[in-house]
């Protein structure tokens, strides 16, 4: 039901709303060396798997700007734009380091293409036998254009299984074997290499001299991203459901309230965000092409990307559409901060193509929990004489915990309550070359923008 058509004399047979925002859920730990050698399994943690065949980026793609040192992988996302003839993989990283925490270049995304020739040469086909179906018209709706849920590959996040993941949405008939994340239609050289290939992937030694090895940098426990739809309750009761006091007091103790609680004073955007969350409370990713992103709270990333009505950069650009749980945050505006509207021209154009970048996915509070858990080491039992040493360097203060003589280089929690990624919404193919020239490639890595919203 339209957003626009609710009203409170629906709310007695009203039902939670399917959005078309994809969700992403950590769904066991990933043992198998053929998954974990897959662009096409999508994960939480691990190490970065790039295109078989094509050159790995330089090390330097994940290094922290504020340590220079490298980042742990946080998510890998196989997401090929639909009727793209390119496959696509979308990479994460995040710096733990306490030092290192709410300073910009702390998170960095990129994403890695390779042509699929044969894919290429089946899109073509179903080109050209569309084309001649349309020669006589028979519906108003084009074949060509993104669907309303934002353009994203039917198959997105499938990989962790021989066939589609049950889980992901149904591709429409119209649709059928253009998307690029068809299995079926994907370049299986992972699978089919002369072993050459696969081998370097799980090595994860890289085929470009000057790119280094990234089978030595640190990593998470690998786990898969399972990929379900998003229901949320409809817009009043999502604010009825708003905490007035404080947030978290849910009766089955989920790990929501332990993830929030270190805000300190609760704003109207964050309680909307918490409401919405506490739908699905083990989300990690939020995934819709062209969407719109899910505020984490009201502070300066939130008021850059939703300028007052009126203001300049306010205006929706042409073609701009507003869709997913974030439209009923649009909707409730007036209630949070006056009269905000969505606006993604604010977000640097593409530095390889020049074109506007949108919305793609963000990182959620519950990936850190995941992570963490996977990284806590095992206790050990502590002699008589390390416990005396405990004891000292904790009477000295924080700064001289075991392991965390630097203080500052210490790897803990990391401080961000969401991780917005943009992503060229072309897709474009380049490569830098020769006096820093931007050229097509059939292969290469782009960098994008991620925008954090850190926890207070």
């Amino acid at each position: 039901m339209p957003l626009d058509e609710y009203s409170d004399s629906d709310e007695s047979d009203a039902h939670d709303i399917r959005t078309s925002v994809l969700l992403g859920l950590a769904d066991g730990a990933i043992t198998s060396d053929k998954d974990l050698s897959k662009i096409r399994v999508s994960r939480i943690g691990g190490k970065p798997v790039f295109p078989v065949g094509t050159p790995a980026p330089p090390l330097k793609v994940s290094h922290c700007d504020s340590c220079s040192s490298p980042m742990e992988l946080l998510v890998q996302l196989w997401c090929p734009f639909e009727g793209s003839a390119f496959d696509r993989v979308l990479y994460v990283w995040g710096c733990a380091r306490r030092r290192c925490q709410r300073k910009p270049g702390s998170v960095k995304a990129g994403r890695a293409l390779r042509y699929n020739s044969k894919y290429a040469a089946k899109l073509a086909a179903k080109l050209e036998k569309r084309k001649a179906e349309l020669a006589t018209p028979r519906s108003s709706n084009n074949p060509f254009s993104f669907n309303q849920k934002g353009g994203f590959a039917p198959q997105l996040f499938a990989g962790g299984f021989d066939g589609p993941s049950p889980l992901a949405p149904e591709p429409a008939e119209d649709n059928e074997g253009l998307s690029s994340g068809d299995p079926s239609s994907a370049s299986e050289d992972e699978d089919e290499d002369d072993g050459t290939g696969l081998s370097r992937q799980i090595a994860g030694i890289s085929l470009d001299d000057n790119s280094g090895d990234w089978s030595l940098v640190p990593s998470y426990l690998p786990f898969y991203l399972d990929s379900v739809g998003e229901y949320i309750a409809p817009p009043s009761a999502i604010s009825r459901s708003m905490p007035k006091a404080s947030v978290g007091q849910d009766n089955d103790g989920q790990w929501v309230t332990e993830g929030y609680e270190r805000t300190k004073e609760i704003d109207p955007m964050f309680e909307k965000f918490t409401a919405i969350v506490s739908e699905e409370p083990q989300q990690c990713l939020r995934y819709e092409l062209s969407g719109i992103p899910l505020p984490f709270s009201s502070e300066s990333v939130y008021k850059s990307l939703f300028p007052p009505v009126g203001s300049r950069s306010s205006a929706p650009r042409e073609g701009t559409v507003i869709t997913g749980s974030g439209a009923i945050l649009a909707a409730n505006a007036d209630e949070v901060a006056g009269k905000r509207v969505y606006e993604p021209s604010v977000i640097r154009p593409c530095d390889a193509c020049g074109g506007p970048r949108v919305f793609e996915c963000q990182l959620m509070p519950n990936l850190i929990n995941v992570v963490r858990a996977a990284s806590q080491p095992a206790k050990k039992t502590l002699s008589a004489e390390e416990r005396k040493s405990e004891l000292a360097r904790l009477l000295k203060g924080p700064a001289s915990r075991v392991g965390d003589e630097t203080n500052s280089d210490a790897k803990e929690d990391m401080e961000w309550g969401t991780c917005m990624v943009f992503s060229c919404i072309s897709d474009c193919c380049r490569r830098k070359g020769a006096n820093d020239v931007w050229s097509d490639a059939e292969n290469g890595f782009v960098e994008e923008v991620v925008m954090v919203q850190w926890d207070t």
